[in-house]
Formats: structure tokens, C-alpha cells, sequence
């Protein structure tokens, strides 16, 4: 499913107008969708409070509508009548002459008192007060609306966008209402996918206003469908060499268990080969727990795989794996150093391969093109130097701007998965629970990835559609053991239940 950011949904709008389009139908068109869905969710008795903007007039127009199916309808507007936009103030006056109840707040409701006594004697609040648009905290009286919305404890239908949301950065500036449903309008809008204002959206609908899809952006959420294509297929007569091999630089002697994920999840992707390249106590580890693993002792220091453990011919190699339990320290950077000026083909860099090329601009500059990063945000802050804050508020342009700097795919890891690409692609990954809030949950997602790279799956889909497997195998094992008990091994042991 593609998004739209508000200038995106703005200039197609504008396009239809100008070819002759009336924008009264599409409010109108907006407004069938929501009374349609309101009329089948079985509500009869709505009230539905009003901005002075075309969100507003969306209300108004679908207000009109449930009246006419014979529904019990009041509006609340707020705001200067007079300040309406020429759209809303013709739904206003539409209203006024078919005799539905129009109340001002500010005249006939004086204080927030009375506008919870309007609340109490409605099944439903449908918020049609601010749109998309919003860069800002609201102001009063907004705020105080939205306050008493939220805490009115009646369910709550949002029109195209909670009220105080931001679609295109996701922001709530700490106050917005909290919907059961959203219907947005004709595509979705990339900041409800981003927290916090996708916790505010409820149920996410998008809403037929009969525009023409215009082609694709670059930004997307994977559908179900979408991550199914993506899948590699298997053939009837096919042999493990089929199916890639994937070399594994991973783990340290006191780092065995990030090491053993990493190489069980590539397996259970589908990966034909798993290599092992490790120290030897990882790798008397590996070998007992992973006996399907193609381990190989490799030269170490100390435990840690050092210059010397990139002394063997990685070519063969399909796709290559640094990082899950590497350890970071002198020794190790030599490693990454040695094996990065070797590396022809293509590369995933997870943990503390990270963390190594964070503190040497000379690494990251000299990265293969389409090499796949997976850090989280602490990670991604030692990479890029912005605060883990500043990337939390703007993940997605932290995303881009590094993958356009260093000509990677960036997998930014969160509740809501960022993966960007060179080219300026985004998918938002929205598949997965906080049951996946564990140690160990990265290095299955890098081992995904890394067998899905391994098996000929594009680097970019490869880590698109690694990052939505991996969340529903963290919703599967959620299912089966609650939101505390999941361990990374058990959304392991989940993976091929997703393709089932």
C-alpha cells in the first residue's frame, strides 16, 4: 500500500480540480464514505463537532447525509463562522436549512462543563475539527476540546486524521484525540503509519473520494499480498545449492547466543548454506546447538575474530553476514577493516559492525553499494551523530539522508521499522508486537535478512520483506506465549509458520 505525504495528497487533489473535478464532490464523495461506514457500524444517535476548515465541511457534508438515512444528528462547530472556508461555510448553510441542530461553542455551549453534557447524550463523537496539515500544537480552545474528547469514554471516529496529529512527521505534540477509527481519504497518509499518531488512529480506513491513482510514490506500507511476491520461490527438483550460501561472521567467545540466533533464523528463512566463521569457543557452541551450520575455527585474539580471520576466500559467498555478537574493540575493528576492503558481494552489517564503523568515517565511506545496516536507534545515533531524540522525531529523514549519503539500505529499527534505500524508496514496516522487546530479537532480524539476500531476494525487498516476517513471527509466538513470554528463539521456531 502506497502513502502520501500532505503535499503529495494536495497536489493530486489540485490536479483533479483544475482538470474539472468540483471539490464539493470530493467532500461530498469523503463524506459517503464516513457516513457509509458510521451507518453500518450501527450508530443512530452522533454528534459531530466541527472546525472551520474543509475537515470540518468533510463533517458537516457527512452529518447531512446521516440525517437524510434517518439519524439523530447534532453538530458542535468551533471556531468564527465567518473564517470558514467557502466549502465548509456551503455545508453550514446546507445544514442549517434542512433544520439539523447546529450548536457554537463559545455562544450556545459557553465551557468545556457543557460540552461534556453534549457528550453524554450521544452514542458516537465523530471529530471533524483539524486535518492533515498540522505542523503545531493546538491552541485553545482545541486543546481543551480535544482534552474533554479523550476523556469523555465514547467512542470516537476520526475524519481523514485525528484531531492534533501531524501526517507527515507523525507527531501528537502531546495532545490529540484518541479515535477508534480513522477513514482517511483516497491514500494513506505516511505520518498515520509513524508513532506516536498511529497509537491515536484506531482501526485505519482508507476511504473511496473517486480519484484516479496517479501512479506510485516511494513510500509504502508491505501488504500481505505485497511481501507474498516477494517470497522466493522453491522448485519441485532443486539441491540446498539452490538456495544461496550465506557466510556468517558472527559472535565472539563470550557472545555465543547472538551468533547461534542469527545463523538458526538464515536457516529457517530458507537459506541452502549456512558458513559459520568463528572463534573457537563460538564455535564449539554453534556446533552443538546449530549441527546443520557449516562451521569453520577461524584465526582469533583473545576470543574475537581479528585481521587474520579475513584471510580465506569469501567470493563464493552469496551474501555475508558481520556483525550479531562481534564485540567492538581494537581487535575486531581490524577485522571489519580487513574484510570490508575484501567484500565483492552483497553485505548485511548488523550490532557491533555498527557500532565499529560509527567510530571510523573511512569504513562507512568505503561500504559496498546496497550493503544493508539494521541499527536501532542508539545505533543509528552513533552512526549519523543526530540524538536519539532528533531520530525518534524524523526517522524517516534520518533513514534517507544516510542511505543517500553512503549508498546503503538503512533498516531503522523501532516499533514502526524505517527501510530506506539510495534512491529515495521507504517502506514502514508496521508488522510485529512488544513482545519482541527482548535480547536477540535484532539478531534473528539480521539473519532473516541476510538468508533472504542469500536465497536472490533484491537487497532493498530482502530487507523489506525480513522486517515483516519478522514481526509476524513475533505476533505468532505473542499468540501462543503473551507479550511477556516471547523469546527470540521462539520467533525463531515461528518463521515457518508465517509462510504457512
Amino acid at each position: 500500500m502506497y502513502l502520501v505525504n500532505n503535499a503529495q495528497m494536495r497536489a493530486i487533489e489540485q490536479k483533479a480540480i483544475s482538470a474539472g473535478v468540483p471539490s464539493l464532490l470530493l467532500m461530498e464523495n469523503a463524506a459517503a464514505s464516513m457516513s457509509s461506514l458510521i451507518l453500518k457500524d450501527g450508530y443512530k444517535k452522533v454528534l459531530i463537532l466541527c472546525g472551520k476548515g474543509n475537515n470540518g465541511g468533510d463533517g458537516l457534508a457527512c452529518g447531512r447525509q446521516l440525517f437524510a438515512h434517518g439519524a439523530d444528528v447534532t453538530f458542535i462547530f468551533i471556531g468564527n463562522r465567518v473564517n470558514a472556508t467557502p466549502d465548509c461555510k456551503i455545508n453550514l448553510d446546507a445544514a442549517k436549512a434542512l433544520d439539523i441542530p447546529i450548536l457554537y461553542y463559545g455562544t450556545d455551549i459557553e465551557d468545556i462543563a457543557g460540552l461534556r453534557n453534549c457528550f453524554n447524550n450521544c452514542e458516537l463523537i465523530v471529530d471533524a475539527l483539524v486535518g492533515t496539515g498540522l505542523e503545531s500544537a493546538l491552541r485553545e480552545p482545541l486543546a481543551s476540546v480535544v482534552s474533554a474528547i479523550n476523556a469523555s469514554g465514547k467512542p470516537v471516529y476520526s475524519v481523514d486524521c485525528p484531531t492534533g496529529v501531524s501526517t507527515d512527521s507523525g507527531d501528537d505534540f502531546g495532545n490529540a484525540v484518541y479515535a477508534v477509527k480513522t477513514m482517511t481519504f483516497h491514500m494513506a497518509k505516511t505520518g498515520l503509519m509513524l508513532y506516536p499518531a498511529c497509537e491515536h488512529t484506531g482501526e485505519l480506513i482508507v476511504g473511496n473520494i473517486s480519484l484516479p491513482v496517479n501512479g506510485t510514490t516511494k513510500t509504502r506500507v508491505l501488504s500481505k499480498n505485497e511481501a507474498l511476491e516477494l517470497v522466493p520461490k522453491r522448485k519441485s527438483r532443486s539441491d540446498k545449492s539452490k538456495y544461496g550460501k550465506l557466510f556468517a561472521f558472527v559472535g565472539c567467545d563470550h557472545m555465543t547466543g547472538a551468533a547461534v540466533l542469527s545463523l538458526k533464523s538464515a536457516y529457517r528463512i530458507g537459506t541452502g548454506l549456512v558458513y559459520a566463521y568463528a572463534t573457537c569457543g563460538c564455535a564449539d557452541v554453534i556446533r552443538k546447538t546449530l549441527p546443520e551450520a557449516v562451521v569453520t575455527n577461524t584465526v582469533d585474539i583473545d576470543g574475537y575474530l581479528c585481521k587474520e580471520s579475513a584471510m580465506m576466500n569469501i567470493t563464493q559467498a552469496s551474501c555475508i553476514l558481520i556483525g550479531c555478537g562481534l564485540g567492538c574493540n581494537g581487535i575486531t575493528h581490524d577485522f571489519v577493516k580487513e574484510i570490508l576492503s575484501k567484500i565483492s558481494v552483497p553485505l548485511v552489517l548488523d550490532a557491533d559492525a555498527l557500532n565499529i564503523i560509527s567510530k571510523d568515517e573511512a569504513l562507512k565511506t568505503c561500504l559496498p553499494k546496497n550493503a544493508i545496516v539494521t541499527p536501532h536507534p542508539k545505533e543509528m545515533s552513533r552512526l549519523c551523530g543526530d540524538t536519539v531524540e532528533e531520530i525518534l522525531k524524523n526517522p524517516i529523514e534520518t533513514a534517507l539522508n544516510f542511505s543517500k549519503k553512503y549508498n546503503v539500505i538503512t533498516v531503522l529499527k523501532d516499533a514502526r521499522t524505517i527501510i530506506t534505500s539510495p534512491d529515495g524508496r521507504v517502506t514502514i514496516n508496521i508488522s510485529g508486537t512488544p513482545a519482541m522487546s527482548k535480547g536477540g530479537s535484532g539478531d534473528c532480524l539480521a539473519g532473516i535478512i541476510s538468508g533472504l539476500v542469500a536465497q536472490g531476494v533484491d537487497c532493498y525487498d530482502a530487507a523489506c520483506l525480513g522486517c515483516y516476517i519478522s514481526g509476524k513471527a513475533g505476533e505468532l509466538a505473542e499468540d501462543r506465549l503473551s507479550v511477556y513470554g516471547v523469546l527470540a528463539t521462539d520467533m525463531i521456531e515461528q518463521i515457518p509458520n508465517v509462510f504457512k
